[in-house]
């Protein structure tokens, strides 16, 4: 009878710790999710949602056209008058930028094209085989997409996995028979991996990656180039939260052109290069 009692309060012991344990874990578990949610909650509204309401381009769509009751042929009008507007700002910001004399750029998305351009004559076109933009730039009403086109954006800082003007060291000749021995012209090393981003102002970026998948090499200078731009934007961002300056919303795209186009439209950019843009 003892022993019956005594198995019986071991297995009530043991059926609490159980219980207790289960409980302690459920609220480790409760814990871990709060300290989880708490800041990624916090990081989706300062650096997401205050950053694109807070922006002075951005802003909520308007649907006074669509509720204002127009019929199909006159929204359809509006439709084709803002497409004319808009290309009349490409226009206006490329008759601008043609006042320079070195390479610019042109960017038509609509068209799927980079051009190069010298005062405004276009000196070589690159196929734009795949790209993204942000959604921002869908949330940007006609009157605030027209005045951010309409003039050039100038180039500030850039970031790249490739040498904006690579070098070649050689060893002189001893003589002239040994330099008419070395006759071939040297070449420059093969860049694998060709990816980089141009900062302009007004809060644009711009990356442009190759189409080709790199090898091996490449890939590493790929991982290294897209880390340090998750760096700085982290910092940028820890920043605007630490400081009272108003945070700005980036409007980015992203453009895939072949190895050789990005190479060549990278390589040739000057220091402040000018670049227009034409969206829809």
């Amino acid at each position: 009878m003892d022993q019956n009692n005594f198995d019986t309060s071991q297995v009530k012991k043991s059926v609490k710790r159980v219980n207790n344990s289960r409980q302690l874990s459920l609220l480790i578990k409760l814990v871990f999710i709060a300290i989880i949610i708490f800041p990624v909650s916090a990081s989706i509204y300062y650096f997401g949602y205050r950053p694109l309401k807070e922006s002075i381009y951005i802003s909520k769509f308007d649907k006074k056209n669509k509720n204002s009751g127009a019929t199909k042929e006159q929204i359809k009008l509006s439709d084709k008058l803002q497409t004319l507007e808009l290309d009349e700002s490409y226009l206006n910001s490329r008759l601008k930028m043609a006042v320079t004399d070195s390479v610019s750029l042109s960017i038509n998305l609509h068209d799927s094209v980079l051009n190069m351009e010298i005062k405004g004559v276009v000196v070589r076109t690159c196929k734009i085989s795949d790209y993204k933009i942000s959604k921002g730039f869908m949330k940007m009403t006609h009157e605030q997409l027209h005045d951010w086109i309409d003039n050039p954006f100038t180039l500030q800082n850039t970031v790249s996995t490739i040498l904006a003007a690579p070098v070649v060291y050689i060893k002189a000749p001893k003589d002239t028979i040994e330099a008419g021995q070395k006759s071939q012209i040297p070449t420059l090393p093969a860049d694998t991996a060709v990816y980089y981003r141009l900062n302009f102002d007004r809060d644009l970026v711009v990356d442009i990656d190759q189409k080709e998948t790199p090898p091996s090499e490449g890939k590493k200078e790929r991982r290294k180039y897209r880390f340090h731009n998750l760096y700085q934007a982290a910092s940028d961002n820890i920043r605007f939260l630490f400081h009272s300056e108003k945070s700005r919303y980036k409007l980015w795209m992203r453009l895939e052109l072949s190895r050789e186009d990005a190479r060549i439209v990278y390589r040739a950019l000057p220091d402040k290069a000018m670049l227009t843009l034409k969206i829809r």
